[in-house]
């Protein structure tokens, strides 16, 4: 008798545990709805901190002094994206986990119906897990399947790191993706296997022209590299790989490379927007900036637009344009596949 009790003791926690989950979907659904009816933009990108434990040769942000909002400027931000329909908030840097309150934000973005990204480099994933527990989506960089990872992020045993890290996230049900920067000697391939083996996608970051908000002028990998390998890239979407980039963002890179025209708008402005570490607001990482957040809501609304402009094919930018032009307009070559893996996504995140 007691065991039967049991039993159904167990079944009704598990019952009431599972309706608890759908109405806290619902709820976020319900949210994001109501927000995405308004005429802001639906991704914020906030590099929250220039504190970063790493010393990417590629990167200038990590040779700043260590700015970053208090607590209360932080929850203001949120306040601010929220106010203009903000729904997709994610969360850079430097090294968001190392930003001191990075819990209290991300909680607080979580209640006010936030699809909150994290992109962080691994290294204190371990640690810090607990603190981003209510994130959509960790989005974690990896360049090389291997220690070679270590030297070009300028960090001892950070592969090690990287993978540890992801293994505790997905222990604790969080969803994770992985990050390359091409940098023109990457196995695309294996790095894709490491993917597969987290349930995972590989983001493939191709870079801008350089002296960006982040960047240092550097030099970028080949024409041809690059070229073969977002053609690789595509072969490899066709035959189900999980690479995340649109087939029209690397069909868009190739034209780029080829004679600087674009296939689809820059939606910059429009629905992206960057924060930088002060509170400044920019349409993208390689223009000037338009506002302080503190005056986003007022000022958004003479925000310009940017469909001509062709300063840069860095994905940051290109594939989120890609996935509005596509959700937009009709197009045989690339419609059904891209949204049906965009959707997929969006349903584990939300």
């Amino acid at each position: 008798m007691s065991s039967a009790l049991s039993v159904m003791s167990s079944a009704a926690l598990l019952f009431f545990s599972l309706l608890k989950l759908r109405l806290t979907k619902w709820r976020k659904y319900a949210l994001i709805t109501f927000k995405s009816g308004r005429t802001g933009p639906s991704i914020a990108m906030w590099a929250i901190t220039t504190r970063c434990d790493c010393k990417c040769k590629f990167c200038k942000v990590w040779r700043k002094p260590t700015i970053e909002p208090s607590p209360e400027e932080a929850l203001q931000t949120v306040d601010a994206l929220d106010a203009i329909g903000c729904y997709i908030l994610s969360i850079t840097g430097g090294e968001p986990l190392l930003y001191p309150y990075i819990k209290e934000v991300i909680d607080y973005a979580h209640e006010k119906g936030f699809i909150v990204q994290v992109n962080t480099n691994g290294s204190l994933l371990s640690q810090e897990v607990a603190s981003i527990s209510k994130a959509d989506l960790i989005t974690i960089s990896l360049d090389y399947p291997d220690e070679k990872h270590d030297k070009v992020r300028g960090h001892p045993h950070l592969f090690r790191k990287v993978l540890n890290g992801a293994n505790l996230c997905r222990r604790m049900g969080l969803r994770v993706d992985f990050s390359t920067l091409l940098l023109g000697d990457q196995d695309i391939v294996k790095l894709i296997d490491i993917a597969q083996n987290f349930d995972a996608t590989l983001v493939l970051s191709y870079p801008g022209s350089g002296g960006s908000l982040h960047a240092d002028n550097w030099n970028l990998p080949s024409r041809d590299w690059l070229q073969k390998t977002l053609e690789l890239a595509i072969r490899l979407k066709k035959e189900n790989y999980p690479v995340f980039n649109t087939l029209l963002g690397l069909r868009g890179a190739i034209e780029y490379l080829r004679d600087e025209r674009r296939l689809f708008p820059c939606c910059a402005g429009e629905s992206m927007i960057y924060l930088d570490w002060d509170g400044w607001v920019y349409p993208c990482l390689f223009l000037r900036k338009m506002c302080h957040v503190k005056d986003l809501q007022k000022c958004y609304s003479n925000f310009p637009k940017f469909y001509s402009c062709t300063e840069c094919y860095d994905q940051a930018w290109s594939d989120p344009s890609a996935i509005m032009w596509l959700t937009k307009s009709f197009r045989l070559d690339s419609n059904f596949r891209d949204l049906f893996q965009i959707g997929e996504i969006a349903m584990k995140m939300v």
